[in-house]
């Protein structure tokens, strides 16, 4: 089996399952577990692939997109400490900018009222 073909079979074999590990492409491939590293490497270079510790997965799992709703629900005990915690810093006649994200989000619900403050925003989920 040449590269191509090899490339093609972790490929399809990544379809059906989802995910692989090296070993056991090794095992189906009749290879070197340093030519299976080689073509993930490879694949994910292509952005065929996303390695993972010990083998590769189809996509991405930090970049999988989810809505704002999915991820405000996501470390949300965190998100809230966190936000408290900004807000607390917070004093009169500041002014702050607040990007974008559930985090920060978080926090704009969590500012007290305090006296001229200025706050700049591009984030319609803060404003």
């Amino acid at each position: 089996m040449n590269n191509v073909e090899r490339h093609q079979f972790i490929i399809n074999h990544l379809q059906q399952k989802g995910s692989v590990n090296v070993l056991e492409l090794c095992k189906l491939l009749e290879v070197s577990s340093v030519t299976i590293r080689k073509d993930l490497k490879l694949l994910e270079g292509r952005q065929l692939l996303f390695r993972t510790h010990g083998g590769a997965t189809l996509n991405n799992p930090y970049t999988i997109d989810r809505t704002v709703f999915e991820k405000e629900k996501i470390q949300a005990a965190e998100k809230t400490a966190i936000a408290r915690e900004a807000a607390s810093l917070i004093m009169a006649n500041d002014s702050i900018i607040i990007a974008s994200g559930t985090t920060v989000q978080a926090m704009a619900r969590e500012i007290q009222p305090v006296g001229n403050l200025t706050v700049v925003t591009s984030a319609l989920n803060v404003s």
